[in-house]
């Protein structure tokens, strides 16, 4: 399968949306887990501009775009300014980090456990992120780790609310061995 090719929809992924009565559920993108995904003090999972453009951003409505910060909507892709000089060359304080916002959504690990964080575009790369304070608490739940390889899934809910479904490949490889 190459990169553009879709996989078949995995049993995990239909009966999770299938829970929350979705019509369909579409592949979104398979990564490797970086440290920087597992990061406690970054809390996101960076999501590719190639994924988010080809598979995402489709599928989005005018308003979901806006909240998630992505293109086609006034201010978008404009990077927050700061001027490093107060009046008479005095440097001010640095701000640490930005509230970013995003677009709430629930993302659900492959045993239907899901958790509420912000899809939101990341201004410096045009790439996307899954953050949130409840992002740690989601990778222990669903054993993701550094080196694991998932892929994620999307739907829409019954009240067709974006939602994302997220499999640890790495362990359900794992899990089959052990049964067969």
């Amino acid at each position: 399968m190459n990169s553009r090719q879709e996989p078949d929809k995995p049993r995990w992924a239909r009966r999770v949306a299938g829970q929350h009565k979705a019509h369909d559920v579409w592949y979104l993108f398979k990564k490797k887990i970086t440290s920087s995904d597992v990061h406690k003090h970054q809390h996101r999972l960076l999501i590719g501009k190639s994924d988010i453009y080809d598979r995402l951003l489709p599928a989005m409505s005018e308003e979901e775009k806006k909240a998630a910060s992505f293109p086609n909507h006034p201010g978008a892709g404009i990077r927050r300014h700061r001027p490093d000089h107060l009046a008479g060359g005095e440097r001010g304080p640095r701000e640490v980090g930005r509230n970013h916002g995003g677009l709430e959504v629930m993302v659900y690990d492959q045993r239907g456990q899901g958790c509420r964080l912000l899809l939101t575009r990341w201004d410096g790369s045009g790439a996307a992120v899954l953050k949130g304070k409840n992002y740690e608490n989601f990778l222990r739940k669903s054993r993701i780790e550094e080196g694991d390889d998932v892929e994620v899934w999307a739907f829409r809910d019954e009240d067709e609310k974006l939602c994302f479904v997220v499999g640890n490949i790495t362990v359900l490889s794992l899990l089959s061995l052990q049964i067969s």
